[in-house]
């Protein structure tokens, strides 16, 4: 017997734990606008529980829009959410969606979607974002447009975890949105430039609530950090400039094909009886002591290049781990 729209309606569309959350902080409205929408998995669960009222759902590449209405179709929602083909909100025009959900992409290509056109990006009430790189660009580019975090949460799933915010517009400007209060959280004398990193990098909500997923993450991330800093720091150490006597730049017979750097082939030690000499300058072995030099210079210039690099990589990680490890004072 054939489902009816109503029957279809009443089946609840699964959903991951990091896409729950997605959900949760969704909340309530008119109208949703889901960039990057996939299957359309949340825009069906937010008007299967009465949340909103219509959606609007949009990629980038055709095939998800087909599998997602073939999902609206299934759930008898096709109705209810209109599809449209485009790059980030290029296809949205402002005053159509009151929420703005943007998932499922790394944290550089998210802040490029709200900064590319910041006015219709400040058209929307709210914005429910779950990036999967980089947080700490979206929360500032959040910052930058003038909104405020109303909710946060850290997801851990399938060995992963997954950042989930909500932001709310406001009429602060940049500059006063300060997050949490550093005097009261940090340690006294905490830098507030590294009082900022902390708090775009890891949540100001999460870190003022003491969130246990993220100590969690906080600890295990610290002990990884550490091993690739002593790992780079060997590195950087242990890498010896390659001595004189093992250049053979001059070598004309290699020793695997018989013949010895220090003496001439025995063929051209024969040669005279083959009507040649040991003489001939293609038998003998002339060192190309410009050659030699040259060769020497160039692998100097490479370890010092690629020590240099293992240098900088170890800064880095260093600064990464003083941030990190600031986050981690909040839990003390």
């Amino acid at each position: 017997m054939a489902i009816n729209r109503r029957e279809k309606s009443i089946q609840s569309v699964g959903l991951s734990k990091r896409l729950e959350c997605i959900v949760e902080l969704a909340g309530r409205g008119d109208t949703l606008c889901d960039v990057g929408c996939d299957h359309a998995h949340v825009p069906i669960r937010l008007l299967q529980e009465g949340r909103f009222c219509r959606a609007i759902g949009m990629d980038v590449i055709d095939g998800p829009l087909g599998k997602a209405k073939g999902n609206l179709e299934l759930y008898g929602l096709d109705d209810k959410v209109e599809l449209r083909l485009s790059d980030g909100l290029d296809a949205f025009q402002k005053g159509e969606a009151d929420t703005l959900v943007i998932t499922g992409m790394g944290g550089t290509l998210m802040r490029e979607i709200l900064m590319r056109e910041p006015e219709k990006t400040r058209s929307l009430p709210a914005l429910v974002l779950g990036p999967q790189s980089d947080p700490d660009m979206v929360r500032a580019a959040v910052r930058e447009l003038g909104f405020s975090l109303e909710d946060e949460r850290l997801v851990y799933e399938d060995g992963k975890y997954y950042p989930v915010l909500r932001a709310v517009r406001t009429m602060e400007s940049p500059e006063d949105i300060r997050g949490i209060s550093e005097k009261s959280l940090f340690p006294a004398g905490t830098s507030p430039q590294l009082c900022r990193e902390a708090e775009d990098l890891f949540g100001p909500l999460l870190l003022r609530r003491k969130d246990p997923v993220l100590r969690e993450f906080l600890v295990r991330r610290i002990a990884v950090l550490k091993k690739i800093r002593d790992s780079v720091s060997r590195a950087a150490g242990e890498m010896p400039v390659q001595q004189a006597g093992n250049d053979t730049a001059g070598e004309t017979v290699p020793a695997e094909a018989g013949g010895s750097a220090d003496k001439p082939d025995p063929a051209c030690a024969a040669a005279p009886e083959a009507g040649g000499s040991a003489d001939d300058p293609a038998c003998a072995r002339i060192p190309d002591q410009d050659g030699e030099e040259e060769s020497k210079t160039i692998s100097s210039e490479r370890t010092q290049k690629l020590k240099k690099k293992h240098l900088d990589k170890k800064l880095e990680i260093e600064h990464s781990l003083e941030v990190y490890q600031a986050a981690l004072t909040v839990f003390s």
